[in-house]
């Protein structure tokens, strides 16, 4: 199965109507006065507009306008420079195809990019350059995760865990990642690697790969997953296109409990007593232990399609739609503040006090309440 974003206009629609068929359980309060957050600096990325979420690393933030990947100092905002032209060169071609992550025990950036048809991961150390690249089998690369020595990216065709210090591929495996279009390919969708497994979305479900040798220990669900699962104590909670979340054992894949359907393009955030998924124009939340669901905001407040992962920081929610950049909520669902920044589709990244947003044509960095 492919998944265009280009159909989500539409479906933001359908599911909203859908969505508002259900029972409501402790739902938001509506029609009042929303605070407004303040904006601490705010950087243009045109004549581009963001292709990535920023990633902090240091004193600076990094984002891609689809032209290259901007360095904006934090202390001077306007002194953007472009990175992979400074220490690649600048191939016109070379697309930065995922998100980057940010290898924080190395203080270096995981660059995932595509030239000529072939992937490849950069190791950057801003300041050094680069320090290593490794060559990817399958296609375009999605988003990479590290843990521990290792790092676990998947492709169009396959997935591969990678030396966190060389970029030398320990091992790959063919898969079929869902949602390989273009168009998708800046979801935040990789692995989840934890302990001594790789936990990959597929095309046909949730695939478990040992860390080790890569062999695959088990299978489950049967419809595409095209986020990265949430992974948390002994459960992984895997938002499954057009059919809500699903919790699984694992060690076994085996489902300890489902949702009623609703489509949500985002990870869940975990807390110790809830999952909070972020729906097509709202949120859930629903009991970590029991699957039952625990609130749900009303759709009118978040102005549009949600696209961004949402972040718990401190004892708040983060998550960003396309109406407005940043929106504040309790854990209870409460809406506390919002932006009159819009247009955000990737995940908000944490900084100090506040959260950095990527939206239309700028990064703006807003204190949270």
């Amino acid at each position: 199965m492919t998944i265009d974003r280009s159909r989500r206009a539409a479906l933001a629609t359908l599911g909203s109507s859908l969505i508002a068929g259900c029972s409501m359980i402790a739902d938001s309060p509506t029609a009042r006065t929303v605070p407004e957050l303040e904006t601490g600096w705010t950087a243009s990325v045109t004549p581009g507009s963001p292709n990535t979420a920023p990633r902090v690393l240091g004193d600076a933030v990094y984002v891609d306008d689809g032209h290259d990947l901007h360095e904006i100092p934090v202390d001077t905002p306007d002194d953007r420079r472009a990175l992979l032209d400074s220490v690649l060169g600048s191939p016109p071609s070379r697309d930065v195809t995922a998100n980057p992550a940010v290898d924080e025990l190395a203080g270096r950036l995981l660059v995932p990019t595509e030239l000529a048809g072939v992937g490849t991961l950069y190791s950057i150390d801003p300041e050094a350059g680069v320090e290593w690249e490794t060559k990817l089998p399958g296609g375009a690369p999605f988003a990479p995760i590290a843990d521990g020595d290792r790092i676990a990216i998947q492709t169009d065709e396959a997935v591969a865990l990678l030396d966190r210090a060389t970029g030398e591929i320990s091992w790959s495996k063919s898969i079929r990642t869902a949602g390989s279009t273009r168009l998708d390919r800046h979801a935040d969708l990789s692995p989840a690697l934890t302990g001594g497994r790789v936990y990959v979305p597929c095309e046909d479900g949730l695939r478990c790969f040992d860390r080790t040798d890569g062999t695959q220990l088990w299978r489950a669900l049967d419809g595409a997953v095209a986020e990265r699962p949430a992974v948390d104590g002994d459960r992984a909670y895997v938002p499954v296109f057009e059919r809500g979340v699903t919790a699984l054992d694992l060690e076994t894949g085996r489902i300890e409990w489902e949702t009623d359907a609703f489509d949500s393009w985002t990870t869940p955030a975990v807390d110790d007593d809830r999952v909070y998924v972020a729906a097509i124009r709202d949120m859930y939340a629903f009991d970590r232990t029991s699957g039952d669901r625990l609130w749900h905001t009303d759709g009118d407040d978040f102005g549009g399609a949600v696209y961004t992962d949402p972040r718990l920081v401190d004892d708040r929610i983060v998550v960003g739609s396309s109406g407005y950049a940043v929106l504040v909520l309790d854990r209870d669902g409460t809406l506390r503040a919002r932006s009159t920044g819009t247009n955000t589709k990737f995940a908000h990244a944490a900084m100090d006090d506040g959260v950095v947003a990527a939206e239309r044509t700028m990064v703006s960095r807003y204190e949270l309440p």
